[in-house]
């Protein structure tokens, strides 16, 4: 369990210029160790493939991943959390 968070929260939301995943990178990158995944109007499976994605680059980040609104999602995953 982490006892206190501190540094950068990021949302990489996917109506934002850009590409997610380079997003993502480039958040952690810049030290940023906490990300939410936001994507309003994709469909699940697509919010799945991006979001298992961007957990699988979090890693050597030790990055959480937090997804927008889909707990089953964030479980299928292996996200750290909903938001």
């Amino acid at each position: 369990m982490i006892s206190r968070f501190h540094g950068l929260y990021a949302i990489i939301d996917s109506t934002a210029t850009g590409e997610m995943l380079a997003n993502a990178i480039g958040v952690m990158e810049g030290g940023c160790r906490i990300l939410q995944v936001r994507c309003k109007d994709w469909s699940h499976s697509d919010i799945t493939e991006v979001s298992k994605e961007i957990v699988r680059l979090a890693r050597p980040y030790n990055a959480l991943v937090v997804i927008n609104d889909y707990p089953e999602i964030a479980h299928a995953v292996g996200a750290h959390g909903v938001h």
